[in-house]
Order: structure tokens, then C-alpha cells, then sequence
């Protein structure tokens, strides 16, 4: 099987948050070709456990889809420690620390158009620091759910974002 080639690479817009860059290519069966690719910080996604096995999630307001949904706590990598930026993430946006931490699984969060990637931790035995909502961040509330309930919740669409999904579902199969 053939490899893709990368011809040139330019950087053809840039934000705080992420850069679009534009790769001329050969693709694997030899005719060329433009790619582009959304480069980002890679993330952590948290599965914060609670002494009953029921886990946490924080229903958060998303401008970009203009809708409301479940999700577990995420966010970027800062100074690329995945775990530093999980216990941050953990902190700052459900109030909680925790003293067992678990990486499970690496994930390739969008590989048709970007190059990051989301790791994803297991947080047990659960501190409760305060109760913070960023709701700066559109984070309205945060509950604990049992696993049925999730599975219900992932059914009726109401956790919709594909990295909570992914998470969620790897885990509930980790307990089986």
C-alpha cells in the first residue's frame, strides 16, 4: 500500500485556539493533492467516578451548535502533561479533586481534518473543593449519573458530543 507524501506545508490562518495549514500532498495512489488540517491542542477528557460507581457529568450551553447538552469535564493540554491538565480541568470546572488517577485510553479526536489527540483519564475517590460553575463557559450544572442512566442518555441524545461518547462507552465496556 502506498504512504501519503507531503509536498509543502504553509499555515494559512491562525487564532488563539487553533491553525488551519495547508498541505500539498501526493496521495497513496500517486495523483496530488491539497489537504488541510486543523492543528489544536490535544485535550483531556475526564471520567469522574464517584464511591457509588455513578459518574459525573456537567450539562453545558455550546454556542457553536447553539444547544445544551451532558458532557464529561475537557479541555486543553497546557505545557503537554495530560494529567496536570485533567486535575486542572477537574478542578476548575466541576469543583472537585481526585486522589486516583488512570490514564485509558489515547484517542484520535478528529483524523479526517486534525491531528489532535484527546486522552482520557479515569478521576476516583472524588474531593468535593467547592462548587465553581464557569458558566462563563456555558457550564449550567453538574449531576451524578448511574451507568443505565447514561446509556439512556446517549440513546436519547441527550450527551451528543462524540469525545464524552467515545469515553463513556470504552469505560462502560472496561466494566463488563
Amino acid at each position: 500500500m502506498n504512504q501519503w507524501v507531503t509536498r509543502s506545508q504553509k499555515i494559512v490562518y491562525t487564532n488563539p485556539y487553533f491553525r488551519v495549514r495547508e498541505d500539498e500532498v501526493i496521495r497513496p495512489k500517486g495523483d496530488n493533492g491539497t489537504f488541510y488540517i486543523i492543528e489544536s491542542k490535544d485535550c483531556a477528557v475526564i471520567i469522574p467516578i464517584s464511591e457509588q460507581n455513578h459518574i459525573y457529568l456537567q450539562k453545558i450551553s455550546r454556542y457553536p451548535t447553539h444547544s445544551s447538552c451532558w458532557e464529561l469535564p475537557m479541555g486543553g493540554i497546557e505545557n503537554n502533561d495530560p494529567l496536570v491538565s485533567a486535575q486542572t480541568e477537574l478542578r476548575e470546572e466541576m469543583g472537585f479533586s481526585a486522589q486516583s488517577w488512570e490514564l485509558i485510553n489515547t484517542q484520535d479526536i478528529s483524523n479526517g481534518n486534525s491531528d489532535a489527540k484527546g486522552y482520557v483519564f479515569l478521576a476516583k475517590r472524588l474531593t468535593q473543593l467547592g462548587t465553581t460553575l464557569q458558566e462563563d463557559e456555558g457550564i449550567l450544572e453538574v449531576q451524578c449519573f448511574s451507568i443505565d442512566r447514561i446509556i439512556t442518555m446517549i440513546r436519547n441524545e441527550e450527551i451528543r458530543d462524540t469525545k464524552s461518547i467515545a469515553a463513556l462507552l470504552l469505560y462502560i465496556n472496561l466494566q463488563q
